[in-house]
């Protein structure tokens, strides 16, 4: 029995079954607090460079609004393509040491 109804196919019940790995997972590439902190200094250093970098062009006085978009869109679409095609988000955990 499904915990809510919802029209969303990323959040259907199926999804949800299908997001277990077990194949994949296993004791050598189980999650560990060290790698989990790793992952969140890579992914905060990202964000306060890319906050820096677009925080630098406006006040300089450039011009801010491509970056805007980028970011957007650019957001959008991976999030499309990985809510259909899970198999590609296993790339984005081996981007930063464990």
């Amino acid at each position: 029995m499904s915990l809510f109804k919802s029209g969303n196919p990323t959040l259907s019940e199926k999804r949800f079954r299908d997001t277990v790995l077990a194949d994949v997972v296993t004791h050598e590439n189980a999650m560990t607090v060290r790698g989990t902190l790793q992952k969140f200094g890579f992914l905060m250093i990202m964000v306060l460079g890319t906050a820096f970098y677009s925080w630098k062009e406006f006040a300089s006085g450039g011009n801010v609004m491509p970056l805007i978009l980028i970011g957007a869109f650019g957001g959008l679409a991976i999030a499309i393509v990985l809510a259909f095609k899970k198999n590609g988000a296993l790339f984005s955990t081996s981007l930063c040491l464990t």
